[in-house]
C-alpha cells in the first residue's frame, strides 16, 4: 500500500507490467533485464515464502519433467499479515488528532459522550437518557447495533479531555448526550472524517 512512511520502495516494470521492492531489484533491472522506474514508498502488508520441496518431499509429491524423470515439486505460499494491515489501515487513515478509522473496519460504529455536570439529578437523566439510546438500539432494525456502541460515561473527566480521547480513538460518529442536547431532545452527532455536526432527535 502506497504510503510516505513506508519501509519499502516499490519499483515497476511497464514492459513486464510487475512491481519490485528493494530486496528484488538488482542494477536497476527487473528479472527479464528490463530497466525500472522508481515508484512510491509502500506499506508491506503481505509476504511470499519460497518453501522450496520441504513439503513435498515429506508427502512424495513429484512432477515428470521433459525427460521423463522425476523431480521434487517446488512449493510456494503467500500470507497477508492481520496486524500488518491494521497498522497499515491507521498509516492511510489519520489526522493531527488521531486515527480516522473507516467504517467498514472501525471497532464500532458511534463513541456516545456523556457529558455530566454539578447537579446530580441532572447527571442521572443525562446517563439515563444515553443508557436508552444503547438500549433502544438494541431492537430490531435499529440503525446502531448496541454492540456497535462505545459509551463513556467517566464522570470525573471534562468535556475537553473526552472530545480529545474520541478524537484519538477515531470511531466513525461521535454523539453526545449533555444538558444542552436533553432540553432539545436530541443527540449532537459529529462524523469524524469530516468533521460535520448535526442534531438528532432521540427516538
Amino acid at each position: 500500500m502506497s504510503s510516505p512512511s513506508g519501509e519499502d520502495t516499490i519499483y515497476y516494470c511497464g514492459k513486464c507490467m510487475v512491481y519490485y521492492n528493494d530486496e528484488l531489484v538488482k542494477d536497476g533491472k527487473c528479472t527479464d533485464g528490463n530497466s525500472l522506474e522508481k515508484g512510491e514508498k509502500a506499506i508491506e502488508v503481505g509476504n511470499i515464502f519460497k518453501l522450496g520441496a520441504r513439503f513435498s518431499d515429506a508427502f512424495g509429491l513429484k512432477f515428470l519433467d521433459k525427460d521423463g524423470k522425476e523431480k521434487p515439486i517446488i512449493m510456494g505460499c503467500y500470507g497477508i499479515g492481520t496486524t500488518r494491515l491494521v497498522g497499515a489501515i491507521v498509516e492511510a487513515n489519520h489526522d493531527e488528532k488521531g486515527i480516522v478509522w473507516p467504517k467498514e473496519v472501525a471497532p464500532y460504529n458511534t463513541h456516545l459522550v456523556a457529558l455530566f455536570g454539578k447537579d446530580e439529578k441532572l447527571n442521572k437523566k443525562i446517563d439515563s437518557a444515553a443508557r436508552a439510546v444503547v438500549a433502544g438500539s438494541a431492537k430490531r432494525g435499529a440503525a446502531i447495533p448496541s454492540d456497535d456502541i462505545l459509551y463513556d460515561d467517566r464522570a470525573d473527566v471534562s468535556a475537553g479531555e473526552k472530545f480529545a480521547v474520541a478524537d484519538l480513538l477515531g470511531i466513525p460518529t461521535r454523539m453526545v448526550v449533555s444538558e444542552k442536547t436533553l432540553a432539545k431532545n436530541s443527540l449532537e452527532a459529529k462524523d469524524r472524517r469530516t468533521g460535520m455536526t448535526r442534531m438528532k432527535k432521540m427516538r
